[in-house]
C-alpha cells in the first residue's frame, strides 16, 4: 500500500517534465486508477 502511495505522489511530479499530451492522459488514468485501487483497498 505505501509503494502505491509512493507512486501516487511520483506521479503527481511526473507532468512538469516535458512530454507529450499522449503521455500525460495516459499517466492521468493511470493515477485515477491508484486511487480507486487505494479507495477499495481502504473500503
Amino acid at each position: 500500500l505505501q509503494a502505491l502511495l509512493t507512486t501516487r505522489e511520483t506521479l503527481v511530479g511526473l507532468p512538469l517534465l516535458p512530454t507529450p499530451p499522449t503521455d500525460l492522459a495516459a499517466l492521468d488514468a493511470l493515477g485515477r486508477l491508484l486511487l480507486e485501487t487505494l479507495a477499495a483497498a481502504r473500503s
